[in-house]
C-alpha cells in the first residue's frame, strides 16, 4: 500500500481531476505522463523505419513528443538532429487521379511512379528546413540544392502531396535506362517549363533535368560536415480505406516504403513513417524485393498488460501529486509480492536447480514498477469489479486486472491508451455526477490504505457508456452509405451469441455468399475491430470469427448498473 496519504478525502476532489485526452495532440498530461513503454524505445534507437499500430496505440503521441523534442532518437555519435514533420491528410484518390497527368514518363507502374513523387516531396521539404536553419551551406552546395526550392516555389512552404503535383509549374518526368542486369531502371528528372498562366516568349521555354540523386547526395554530405542529421516523420496516413479508395492507399502507402528503401543508402538521412498495422500490410511486398527485406525494419507498438496498468497509473498518479499535495511516497513491499524464487535456491549449484525443475533465468511474475502500478490504480478503483456474460448473467468478483485486461479491447486483443482514456472520461463523469448529488462526502482511507472513490457500480456504468460510444464510433467511421447500413444493422444484431461462422455473417450483413463486396466488407469490419478472425488461414466460408467483449450485447445499458 502507499504510505502517507491522508485519513479522509473530499470526494470533490473528482471536479479537479485530470486524466488527459484520448488525441495526442489535446492531451496535456503527455509530458507528465509519456509512458517509454519497450516498443517506443526500440524505435527510438533509430535503426527501424516503419512505427506500426493499431488506432489508439498512440503514434501520434511519439509523434509530437518528437517533434517538441521531449524525447529524441539515440545518436551513436551525438549528432545534431534535425526534424521535417510531415503530418498532412493525403487526399489518396486525388492524388491518383492526378498522378498520370502530372508525372510524364515511361513508365506505367503507378507505385515506381509515385516514389518518384514522395522522392521529391521528401527532398524539397528536407532542403526548405535546411535553408532555413542554422546549417552552414556554402555556395557550391547551394547551387546543387537551390534548383529545388525554384522548381517548387510555394508561398507556402508545407504544401501537401498533391499540392505539389497540381499546383508545381514545371512538368515531372522520368526517363529509363537499361541497367546491366537487363531491367529499366528509371531516371527521374524535372522538365522547367514556363508558367502556363503568365505567357512567356518561346526563348524563354527552356528544359532542365535535375539529378534527383546528385541532390539527395549533397544533402547528404551537407548534413555530415556540419555534424548533423535529419529525420523526416511521416504521421496521419492512417485511415484505413476501402472499395474505390482501396488500390489509391495501397499505391501511395507503397511508393513511400519504396522511397525509405532508397534514402536508406544515406547515413545522416532517415526517413521514419507511422503507420497502421493494415495498411502497412496492404501493401505487395514481393514488388520492393520480399516482405524479408520489409518487416524486420518496423517496430509493432502494442501495449502489454503491464504497460497498460502503467499508462493508468501515471494518470492517477499524476492527481495524487496534484490533487493530494504528495510530493514523496513510499510502498510497502511485503515479501512474496512480486513472487521470486527462495533466496535459498539462488545459492544452489546450477545442476541442482535443474533437478528441482527450477530455472535461473525466470522472470519474476510482478516487477517492481508493476508492483506499484497496481497499488496506485488500487488506491482510487476496486480490486474486484461487476460485469455481466455475452448471455446477460451478472459477474460479481471480477479482478480489476483481469478486467482491463480483457476488456478493453477490439479485434486486435490489446487494449490502448485511448480506449482506457475514453473509460476514464465516462468514469469521472459517472462518478462526479453521484457525489455531487450527495453534496460531495468525505471518504476514508481504509485498513488496505485504499480510497473507494470509483465504486463498482460506477465502473459498470462507465463501461457501458463506453461500449456505447464505441458502437457509435465505428459507425461514423464508415462513409460508404451501403456498408454503414449493413454494419449498423450487424451490431444491432449482435446479441447473446458472440461467435459466428462466415455463411451466419453473410445472412446478417444480407450478401450473396459469393459477393466479392461481402469479401471487402469482412475484412474492413475485421479492420475496424468488429470481428476478430480465428482461422484466417482456411477458405472464406470455413472461417470462424467473434466479436470482442466491448463490442457485445450492452447489458449494462438494457439492464441497468444494479446487480
Amino acid at each position: 500500500m502507499i504510505k502517507g496519504l491522508p485519513k479522509t478525502l473530499s470526494t470533490s476532489i473528482l471536479e479537479e481531476f485530470v486524466i488527459g485526452h484520448q488525441e495526442a495532440i489535446r492531451d496535456e498530461l503527455l509530458k507528465e505522463c509519456f509512458c517509454d513503454i519497450a516498443p517506443v524505445r526500440r524505435f527510438l534507437r533509430g535503426d527501424k523505419d516503419f512505427l506500426l499500430g493499431v488506432k489508439g496505440a498512440g503514434k501520434s503521441a511519439i509523434f509530437k513528443q518528437l517533434i517538441t523534442k521531449r524525447i529524441a532518437f539515440q545518436n551513436p555519435k551525438e549528432l545534431h538532429q534535425i526534424l521535417v514533420p510531415i503530418d498532412q491528410d493525403i487526399d489518396y484518390l486525388g492524388v491518383k487521379s492526378h498522378l498520370s497527368t502530372a508525372l510524364e514518363s515511361a513508365v506505367v507502374d503507378e507505385d515506381i511512379r509515385m516514389r518518384f513523387v514522395w522522392e521529391i516531396y521528401i527532398l524539397y521539404r528536407m532542403i526548405v528546413t535546411l535553408v532555413e536553419s542554422s546549417i552552414v551551406i556554402d555556395d557550391e552546395d547551394m547551387a546543387v540544392i537551390n534548383p529545388m526550392q525554384e522548381y517548387f516555389s510555394f508561398e507556402n512552404k508545407k504544401p501537401s502531396i498533391l499540392e505539389l503535383i497540381t499546383r508545381a509549374n514545371r512538368t515531372i518526368g522520368c526517363k529509363l535506362d537499361i541497367s546491366h542486369t537487363g531491367f529499366p531502371v528509371p531516371d527521374f528528372y524535372i522538365k522547367s517549363e514556363p508558367n502556363q498562366i503568365v505567357q512567356a516568349p518561346k526563348t524563354d521555354v527552356r528544359t532542365v533535368f535535375l539529378n534527383l540523386a546528385e541532390i539527395q547526395s549533397k544533402v547528404n554530405s551537407i548534413l555530415r560536415r556540419n555534424n548533423a542529421v535529419i529525420y523526416v516523420l511521416i504521421d496521419n496516413l492512417d485511415d484505413f480505406l476501402a472499395r474505390e479508395a482501396y488500390d489509391a492507399q495501397r499505391m501511395v502507402i507503397q511508393g513511400l516504403i519504396s522511397c525509405v528503401k532508397d534514402y536508406s543508402r544515406h547515413t545522416y538521412i532517415f526517413i521514419k513513417a507511422f503507420l497502421r498495422n493494415e495498411v502497412f500490410h496492404k501493401v505487395d511486398f514481393e514488388k520492393l524485393g520480399g516482405a524479408e527485406k520489409i518487416k524486420p525494419n518496423a517496430v509493432d507498438l502494442i501495449w502489454e498488460d503491464r504497460d497498460i496498468r502503467r499508462f493508468l497509473a501515471e494518470r492517477l498518479l499524476y492527481n495524487i501529486h496534484k490533487l493530494l499535495g504528495i510530493d514523496k511516497f513510499s510502498i510497502s513491499i511485503e515479501e512474496g509480492d512480486l513472487r521470486k524464487r527462495p533466496f535459498v535456491t539462488r545459492l544452489l549449484p546450477r545442476k541442482l536447480l535443474k533437478l528441482f525443475g527450477i530455472d535461473e533465468h525466470e522472470a519474476l511474475d510482478v516487477t517492481e514498477r508493476d508492483f506499484m502500478c497496481r497499488q496506485i490504480i488500487t488506491t482510487f478503483m476496486p480490486r474486484e469489479v461487476q460485469h455481466f456474460d455475452a448471455s446477460g448473467n451478472p459477474i460479481n468478483g471480477l479482478d480489476l486486472f483481469e478486467y482491463t485486461q480483457t476488456h478493453f479491447c477490439l479485434a486486435n486483443s490489446r487494449a490502448t491508451p485511448r480506449a482506457i482514456l475514453i473509460y476514464l472520461d465516462k468514469l469521472l463523469q459517472v462518478s462526479d455526477a453521484y457525489y455531487a448529488d450527495r453534496l460531495y462526502p468525505e471518504i476514508e482511507l481504509n485498513e488496505e490504505g485504499e480510497y473507494p472513490l470509483f465504486l463498482r457500480q460506477h465502473v459498470l456504468e462507465a463501461y457501458g457508456m463506453l461500449q456505447k460510444d464505441m458502437v457509435a464510433y465505428i459507425s461514423s467511421a464508415v462513409t460508404h452509405p451501403e456498408w454503414k447500413e449493413r454494419i449498423t444493422s450487424l451490431l444491432s444484431n449482435i446479441g447473446r451469441k458472440t461467435e459466428f461462422k462466415f455463411r451466419e455473417l453473410r445472412k446478417l450483413i444480407d450478401y450473396d455468399e459469393q459477393d466479392q463486396d461481402a469479401k471487402e466488407l469482412l475484412a474492413f469490419l475485421e479492420h475496424l475491430g468488429v470481428l476478430v478472425c480465428e482461422n484466417k488461414s482456411v477458405h472464406l466460408p470455413d472461417r470462424k470469427y467473434h466479436v470482442p467483449v466491448l463490442l457485445q450485447k450492452n447489458w449494462v445499458e438494457e439492464k441497468g448498473v444494479g446487480l
